[in-house]
């Protein structure tokens, strides 16, 4: 763990530009943990650097210089770069273990060798057709299963690989581009390719996806691309990498990579509340659809249980109600999975303990029927059709069909024949959403379910601790606000969506920082939302500034002038908040809350009798309305009007649903009748709903010691009131 430090600090240093103190802490690091090729290198640095610096010293103007400079602090970089990977892949149990068997298994790591085998692959698959029929089944066995130790390995081989120079990158250019390659073998590499750019940072790698997303033809492949140079993406070297940067804006020109960038940028927030949402299911959603069916899990697997006639005689309308709320936990289930819940998380965080775990590829390989570790699934007549049924009532990801499958493949023979009868109609169903294949080939589903998979990778591989995360920190998250994209003019013309998007996910934060990237001034739409956001952030004076400029354009604008009047209530001018809410009344008869807002400012300035008039007459329209009866129960109270008072207050705490605070203003109005147990009762029923959070000390001394004493209750009394709540 030292030595990790050491290195970070010494890339900080370059990253600063400070060659000299990053190549001495080189120097002095490799004396302590000698690493003879790594020396080799920093000494052709060392020697470079010498060089320069002596030109210098003598005078001699030299153009290259400060390219010179440039380029040996990348190459020292680089250097600490590798020393990293080399130090933190023989250092952890599980990538010592991955680079091991890799390299046992394969000697010659070439990539035109490679290239060889995967092509080699996708022409013996083809050639199976033309051997007889009986040998079929058993060569496709044992090339398959060659195939995937092929894979395997080169997904190892790729995850603790160190920086890659050009010719390297070049020649995964050609296989993940290529025609002759399988989609799934592509996907893969992309993956690999991906975990290792995330432990650490290489532009050719990062280059290299890029160039895949732009120039693939295969969809999937493209999509695995976005996500991992997005992932890949570090703000802080584009000093040292500038190449970096105009990949980005090349990308960015072309109006369909930024509509993707922003639709990534939303599923990474979905991907953020996966835990929320796994909540939901397991606490409010699930237990609804189990009180409504009639199967129960045994030693011996699932049974069905039979409706009880007795129930159905004594309570008819218990089998509808039931229905009933199955029907709206499946409604809700479909909604959120709609809105890109990752609804199955929960469901299948268990069901990833199968030994074909154990390999890591397996958690980012793309779905094939072919793959050794599930291919003998599909053997059981029982199993192919149900499976694969069951397997489109649903987006499920790789990683969840996988999972399915094996657990299926346990389980089938002890399902109940009409459950299997159901699934085989169409009946049974997983979710309500259901996906044609048209669906399924859209970027967007691709993407999404690309990105569940590698949530399960990252939360739920046991070794998981071994790979930094890019779910782990809720910034990560919200990518586009920590990357070159935000630079981007392309980018910033289409965020308004973007931070309407966040405000919605009460991400304001996030929000108020696309806002600070969009032209605002002059657009009305946009100040609103930045004055909404403003407000959620508490920066009334500045969501002001805000209102004010939408209100010279638009005097009569409803929502904004509403919003002022908030504005001006939140920083306690309670007169001008007053006026503004009248305003609103007399702009809109018929919206009672503009009233009501408006007396609760008056009363905040101590004007109750001007305010208990067109309150009673409100009332008097609106009898059951509990905020209205809430506000002029009060306003009686200022008024000194405590019978009628303490008659509206008896009517609110009679309600279920009434204000907690009902209660303590009932307590008040009771004090200043001198009505002192009873006070004190409605106190300690108040205290008792706070669960410890009331302090009688506090509330009378400092909120309402005014209300007391103009009414004259004075300390004595105070503390005597406060000492008969003591108890509480």
């Amino acid at each position: 763990m030292i030595r990790q430090e050491i290195l970070e600090g010494i890339m900080e240093c370059l990253l600063q530009d400070n060659l000299k103190k990053g190549l001495e802490g080189l120097e002095n690091y490799l004396l302590t943990y000698p690493h003879p090729s790594a020396s080799e290198q920093l000494q052709i640095i060392m020697a470079d650097y010498k060089l320069m610096k002596d030109y210098w010293q003598r005078g001699f103007a030299d153009p290259q210089r400060t390219d010179v400079y440039k380029r040996l602090v990348r190459q020292a970089f680089q250097l600490a770069t590798n020393i990293s990977i080399h130090y933190r892949v023989r250092n952890t149990a599980s990538l010592s273990s991955m680079r091991s068997y890799a390299r046992s298994h394969r000697k010659d790591w070439s990539v035109s060798l490679l290239r060889q085998d995967l092509e080699n692959f996708v022409s013996n698959v083809a050639m199976l057709e033309l051997e007889p029929a009986n040998k079929q089944d058993e060569q496709r066995k044992r090339l398959y299963q060659e195939h995937y130790e092929v894979m395997r390995d080169t997904f190892n081989y790729i995850v603790t690989s160190k920086l890659w120079n050009d010719g390297k990158a070049e020649g995964f250019r050609q296989i993940l581009l290529s025609p002759t390659i399988d989609t799934i073998d592509q996907q893969l590499i992309v993956s690999a390719i991906t975990l290792s750019l995330l432990q650490a940072y290489d532009i050719n790698k990062l280059l290299l996806l890029m160039i895949v997303y732009n120039q693939s033809r295969d969809e999937a492949v493209r999509q695995r691309a976005l996500v991992g140079w997005v992932f890949g993406l570090k703000p802080c070297v584009s000093e040292i990498f500038t190449e970096q940067n105009e990949a980005v804006k090349h990308l960015l020109a072309i109006k369909r990579n930024r509509e993707e960038i922003i639709e990534l940028q939303k599923q990474l927030v979905f991907c953020l509340k996966t835990e929320d949402d796994t909540r939901v299911m397991h606490d409010e959603i699930i237990p609804e659809l189990m009180k409504g069916n009639h199967l129960r899990v045994t030693r011996d697997g699932i049974e069905e249980t039979e409706e009880d006639p007795l129930e159905n005689i004594l309570r008819p309308e218990e089998s509808e109600r039931r229905m009933e709320r199955m029907e709206a936990a499946m409604s809700r289930m479909a909604e959120m999975q709609r809105t890109g819940a990752d609804i199955y998380f929960g469901g299948f965080a268990q069901m990833k303990r199968f030994p074909f775990f154990y390999d890591t590829c397996n958690w980012l390989m793309p779905f094939y029927e072919q793959h050794p570790g599930v291919e003998h699934i599909w053997q059981k007549s029982k199993v192919a059709k149900t499976l694969k049924m069951l397997m489109n009532t649903g987006p499920f990801c790789d990683s969840d069909k996988y999972s399915l499958a094996l657990a299926f493949g346990h389980v089938v023979d002890k399902l109940p024949a009409n459950f299997i009868e159901m699934m085989e109609r169409g009946e049974a169903r997983m979710a309500e959403v259901e996906l044609n294949d048209e669906d399924k080939q859209r970027p967007e589903y691709l993407r999404r379910i690309y990105l569940q998979s590698l949530y399960r990778f990252f939360k739920l591989l046991p070794q998981r601790n071994d790979f930094l995360s890019p779910f782990d920190e809720k910034e990560n998250c919200s990518f586009i606000l920590k990357s070159p994209i935000c630079l981007s003019s392309g980018v910033a013309a289409d965020l308004g969506s973007m931070a309407k998007f966040f405000f919605r996910q009460k991400m304001y934060e996030e929000a108020e920082a696309v806002l600070s990237y969009c032209t605002v001034a002059g657009n009305v739409e946009l100040q609103m939302l930045s004055a909404k956001t403003k407000i959620k952030l508490k920066a009334h004076e500045a969501a002001k500034s805000e209102l004010e400029e939408v209100l010279e354009r638009e005097p009569g604008n409803e929502q904004a002038l509403a919003l002022y009047a908030k504005c001006e209530t939140k920083s306690g001018h309670f007169d001008k908040a007053a006026e503004t809410y009248k305003r609103l009344y007399e702009m809109h008869g018929d919206k009672n809350k503009y009233l009501v807002n408006w007396a609760i400012c008056k009363i905040q300035e101590a004007c109750y009798e001007e305010v208990v008039e067109p309150l009673y007459e409100l009332h008097y329209n609106h009898a059951e309305n509990q905020q209205v009866m809430h506000v002029l129960a009060w306003a009686l109270v200022g008024a000194g009007k405590l019978e009628q008072a303490e008659k509206m207050y008896a009517r609110l705490v009679s309600y279920k649903d009434h204000e907690a605070i009902d209660w303590l203003n009932y307590g008040y109005c009771l004090w200043l009748k001198h009505d002192i147990e009873k006070a004190a009762d409605m106190f300690k029923t108040y205290a008792d709903s706070q669960k410890g959070e009331f302090d009688p000390v506090r509330e009378f001394f400092d909120n309402s010691y005014e209300l007391l004493t103009s009414n004259g209750i004075n300390d004595v009394e105070i503390w005597l009131m406060t000492d008969l709540l003591e108890s509480v």
